[in-house]
């Protein structure tokens, strides 16, 4: 029996309804500030129900991001992703037997460390530096907790003795009569907000940090690069290149979407394959929100 409900229990997907907000999302950032975003909230979850993810996180410390994988008659992957040191770990969901009984207990089995893919190291290296300094924070029974090695204290720097500056010379006078030309400064306009709104215009975007990226995701707007790109990840089959166009762009031009396809190394006339990430550069975009 406990066989059979193995079999059932990988074939049904497992997050749809716990997690809708970060479910086949593409890669999502953990919160270094906030105990109680979406990915961070899952991810201690996880951990209470799994003692392997439990003590893998104890050891290795937590990730700096996570990606969900959950598909019908598929196991669930979930991908742990250390981006300072470039790695990515697999843990697939199973239901692990326990000798001697009819009882399973719901687990994750980890793999790895793999290399991360380019795409996915640049979408994640536009946190800001502060974040690598920094032990992600999760709410596990019932109190915050943080994995991961203390950060290494600054290098010690001996004071240093400058040298007396020479004196200011003192400017001589103005003739009578005569004018001093003051040259004005211009001073560029600071890029606009775009976190509290997501608006995004492309002459003027402003990187994101890690808290963000987070909380526009939760709302349902679309993962971005560090150039300001917006990154796309298919979950819907029969999806065409001029659907993306249209959702992200406003626009069906015959150029844009020859752009479009050339940056993304695909056909135009042809569907995309699931879990594809699709680039749209940042001087086509007009729209910020998730393509469902």
């Amino acid at each position: 029996m406990l066989h059979l409900a193995l079999a059932i229990f990988g074939c049904t997907p497992y997050l749809d309804h716990a997690t809708p907000g970060i479910v086949n999302r593409g890669v999502i950032p953990l919160s270094a500030n906030d105990a109680f975003l979406g990915s961070n909230i899952f991810l201690a979850r996880e951990m209470e129900r799994s003692p392997y993810l439990f003590n893998f996180i104890k050891s290795r410390g937590t990730p700096r991001a996570i990606e969900i994988i959950d598909e019908f008659s598929r196991p669930t992957k979930m991908l742990l992703f250390y981006t300072a040191e470039q790695q990515v770990y697999v843990s697939e969901f199973s239901l692990r037997p326990i000798p001697g009984t009819n009882q399973g207990v719901k687990d994750w089995i980890i793999r790895g460390p793999y290399a991360i893919s380019r795409q996915d190291y640049r979408d994640l290296i536009g946190n800001e530096p502060s974040f690598y300094n920094k032990q992600i924070p999760l709410f596990i029974w019932g109190s915050e907790k943080r994995f991961g090695a203390t950060p290494a204290p600054l290098p010690t720097v001996s004071a240093v003795i400058a040298p007396t500056p020479p004196p200011t010379p003192i400017p001589k006078p103005l003739k009578k009569g005569v004018t001093k030309k003051v040259t004005p400064i211009i001073v560029a306009a600071p890029p606009s907000p775009t976190a509290s709104t997501g608006e995004l215009d492309p002459n003027r975007f402003a990187l994101l940090n890690t808290d963000q990226q987070a909380l526009l995701l939760s709302r349902g707007f679309a993962a971005r690069n560090v150039a300001g790109d917006v990154i796309h990840t298919v979950t819907r089959e029969n999806l065409t290149l001029l659907e993306i166009l249209n959702w992200y762009c406003k626009c069906q031009g015959e150029s844009e979407l020859d752009a479009l396809a050339s940056v993304n190394n695909l056909d135009k006339s042809k569907t995309i394959a699931l879990g594809k990430k699709i680039t749209i550069p940042v001087r086509l975009v007009k729209e910020t929100k998730r393509l469902e």
